[in-house]
């Protein structure tokens, strides 16, 4: 793992931590917009940590509670359960290993950083839905598949102090702000104080990290006969916007936004590929049973609109997003034909309500939706930008093989054992509550006694909780709550079907072992 150090000055210790390369990168981009937005300072207190530091951090914090698992903040350990002491922090359990340990999770201060990153950090990789299930706001971890703006790299805060003529210390505060945005108006740029491609392009350090726009389109046919998407050599531009066709409109809606503003675009899928047809979709949407709708229904060649964009469409699972979202649903059996379709009409909207972020269906809430199109929402809102992209000659995928032989063994090394019990006749699995060989993490199982801990809401299957942290490391949305409900099912079946397995969703020693082994490729 290649890992960088961050400059002392980030640091509330002055002391220079580190972190995995591509979440030092993704940190650089984020921090500068960050302290644009808030005109707030920010400050790392935590990064990357060794597991002895994590221990030591974790005694620092927590003493052996001479009994069993009684409150909320308990923690496992060694073998005995472990209490937090009076005035101590919330540090997670060695024996889980602490997701600052792989040098993708970070802890920020102050709040107003820290809410920045909750509403935004995800485009650039950051999420905080692991901080919020223990409840620390200042804990946020790097996820690449979230990440939009890869194809910016590394922002070198110190370089850019010295262009503008700010005092170089490595950190981009408010007063480099203040000299980023003078900069910016003495070059005819728009003044906000962010160094993105544009101002680093300018600026001269354009290079110096950067890659192509990432998740690109791969190259291949793309656009439909009647919305062509014209590329010369290596290079993709975006197509026209089709005709938008509002014959039908949707009831499942509010015809207001409940006080909110429009604040983002949503990107769905129709489901996994089935042959589902573009009208077939629409007459859905568009029916009272079915209780849910979206703005728009796209294809490679089509745009519905069956809910005015004033309006508040039922799509994403959660109410404040439904009331500040845009919401567009793709077709899932022609992903790369309707990408520049997607990207023509982000750019349309943008143009009536501004600079809109675009952000997955998952963001919202627990789903594996927009399925197939999460890696190319980089590309699309790139294309949406500039016009045009540059193609990679090498397909995307969300899946990749499993290895095998030696590398197999060598990369088995490092992957949590499966915790299961594993005999002639009797192979438990994480899963539903039927059969005693299913630890479903809400009740005991004679067969592994000892797995779950806890009672009531607070009991949870230990080793699932270690594979649902893994799966949100891979990009998904889980509760790490080591519960098997509904959103762990769809996550262990995804996987399967990548993993080219049996799609039962029971998370065995085979389904366990591929959430570390099977390659996430973006």
């Amino acid at each position: 793992m290649a890992t960088s150090k961050l400059p002392a000055s980030w640091s509330n210790k002055n002391k220079s931590e580190w972190l995995e390369r591509g979440a030092y990168e993704a940190l650089s981009r984020a921090l500068n917009r960050a302290v644009a937005d808030t005109g707030v300072n920010f400050s790392v207190w935590s990064a990357g940590r060794s597991k002895a530091e994590q221990v030591a951090l974790f005694k620092q914090n927590y003493a052996p509670a001479g009994r069993g698992r009684k409150l909320k903040s308990d923690r496992a350990y060694a073998g005995q359960i472990w209490a937090r002491k009076p005035g101590g922090v919330s540090v997670a359990s060695p024996d889980l290993g602490s997701n600052h340990e792989d040098g993708r999770a970070v802890d920020i201060h102050p709040a107003a950083i820290q809410e920045w990153f909750k509403a935004n950090g995800r485009t650039y990789g950051w999420s905080w839905d692991e901080g919020r299930r223990v409840g620390e706001n200042w804990h946020f971890r790097y996820v690449p598949s979230l990440d939009q703006m890869k194809h910016e790299g590394l922002l070198d805060h110190a370089a850019v102090q010295r262009v503008v003529g700010a005092s170089v210390d490595g950190k981009i505060g408010t007063g480099t702000v203040g000299k980023i945005k003078a900069w910016q108006k003495a070059h005819g740029l728009t003044a906000d104080g962010k160094v993105g491609a544009g101002t680093k392009r300018a600026m001269g350090l354009a290079g110096k990290g950067d890659a192509a726009p990432a998740p690109a389109i791969p190259a291949g046919p793309v656009g439909g006969a009647s919305v062509p998407a014209p590329r010369q050599d290596d290079v993709l531009t975006l197509p026209a916007l089709p005709a938008v066709e509002a014959a039908k409109s949707s009831p499942n809606c509010n015809t207001d936004r409940k006080g909110h503003s429009v604040k983002h675009i949503t990107v769905h899928w129709w489901g996994k590929p089935s042959g589902q047809s573009f009208d077939g979709i629409v007459d859905w949407l568009c029916n009272p049973e079915a209780n849910v709708s979206a703005h728009y229904v796209i294809s490679a060649t089509r745009v519905a609109r069956i809910v005015d964009e004033s309006h508040r469409s039922w799509a994403n699972g959660n109410s404040v997003a439904n009331s500040e979202s845009i919401t567009i649903e793709c077709d899932p059996n022609n992903v790369l034909g309707t990408l520049p379709v997607l990207a023509a009409l982000v750019a349309d909207i943008r143009s009536r309500w501004g600079d809109l972020p675009i952000y997955p269906h998952q963001h919202w809430t627990s789903t594996e939706c927009p399925g197939d199109y999460l890696p190319h929402l980089g590309a699309a809102d790139q294309l949406a930008r500039a016009g045009k992209i540059t193609a990679p000659t090498t397909p995307v995928s969300t899946g990749g093989k499993l290895p095998t032989g030696k590398e197999l063994l060598v990369k088995l090394v490092d992957v949590p054992d499966f915790p299961l019990l594993r005999t002639p006749g009797n192979l438990c699995y994480y899963g539903g509550d039927s059969g005693q060989t299913a630890v479903s993490g809400k009740m005991p199982n004679s067969l592994v006694p000892g797995e779950i801990t806890g009672t009531g809401s607070r009991s949870g299957a230990q080793g699932l909780k270690t594979w649902q942290a893994q799966m949100n490391a891979r990009g998904y949305s889980l509760t790490v709550d080591g519960r098997y409900g509904d959103a762990t099912e769809n996550a262990a079946k995804n996987l399967q079907r990548l993993a080219g397995f049996t799609q039962d969703g029971k998370i065995g020693p085979a389904t366990w072992f591929a959430a570390w082994l099977l390659p996430v490729v973006s």
